[in-house]
């Protein structure tokens, strides 16, 4: 009977840590896994962050160069590639904006978000 249950405990122990491990990787719906970055640790360690989804802050403004909007804090910037609600974005340029979704990098972007949220920090 001892051995019963000891394997019943091993057996739901890696069942609970394949369920965090997947959950963890995934999303899981869930905030816990947004990890809240700046713009500046974007930019300095981008490979840590690649496929995770990110919270970060700064300013709201268009760049010429990508034809695209983009977070700006301490002179450095992260573009926001996509967003559903990208017509919304212009009446939020010049405002310090929180902006949450999927963090990448390539050669001609640079560092960039796929949004899924951008929200003002404060109204004018």
């Amino acid at each position: 009977m001892g051995r019963v249950l000891m394997y019943l405990a091993i057996g739901g122990l890696a069942l609970f840590v394949g369920t965090a491990t997947f959950l963890t990787e995934h999303g899981g719906g869930s905030t816990a896994a947004v990890a809240q970055v700046t713009v500046h640790n974007l930019r300095m360690s981008p490979q840590s962050y690649v496929g995770k989804v990110v919270t970060t802050e700064g300013r709201l403004s268009f760049t010429e160069e990508h034809g695209l909007f983009q977070v700006v804090s301490e002179d450095l910037a992260v573009v926001i590639r996509t967003y559903d609600g990208a017509e919304d974005l212009p009446q939020l340029s010049g405002l310090d904006v929180r902006v949450t979704g999927r963090f990448g990098f390539d050669s001609e972007l640079g560092i960039y978000l796929d949004a899924d949220s951008v929200t003002a920090l404060a109204l004018p």
